[in-house]
């Protein structure tokens, strides 16, 4: 599977099917994780790109009530008590919310590893270790 954080995607690197990914941000005083999203004017929930949704988090973990960010070249004044977006050109407003992530969460990293260690010195080997192949992809993108 390969993961493209630039365009929120994951790849089946067998059957090339593409699901979208969301961002969820853990926010001060909070319970779990959440993301934002903005309301269309077809009443459809959209999520925030990703670097809004960091400055919505930054702002409330700092107590601030209101934010101005960028996006698509557009810029927006975000009411965090009104939970409303204005565009600051148009003054068009939108309605926002947030979103509980359902997600499951890993309870507990392992403690223990599944690698086989090296026991008296013994020196690594073919048998012993494996060469790892060294991908070519960017920085915004994480395979598995």
């Amino acid at each position: 599977m390969t993961i493209k954080f630039d365009d929120m995607v994951q790849v089946n690197k067998k059957t090339k099917f593409m699901r979208r990914i969301r961002v969820c941000l853990e926010l001060k005083d909070e319970n779990g994780f959440y993301g934002y999203e903005w309301q269309d004017q077809n009443k459809k929930w959209e999520a925030y790109a990703v670097d809004v949704m960091i400055k919505i988090a930054d702002a409330i973990n700092a107590d601030q009530t209101s934010v101005s960010v960028t996006c698509q070249n557009r810029s927006y004044d975000i009411d965090l008590k009104k939970l409303i977006q204005t565009n600051t050109s148009t003054k068009v407003t939108r309605k926002i919310h947030r979103v509980k992530s359902m997600a499951k969460i890993p309870s507990i990293t392992p403690k223990t590893s599944n690698k086989r260690t090296l026991e008296n010195d013994e020196e690594p080997s073919e048998s012993t270790s494996k060469k790892r192949a060294v991908s070519a992809s960017s920085g915004s993108e994480k395979t598995s």
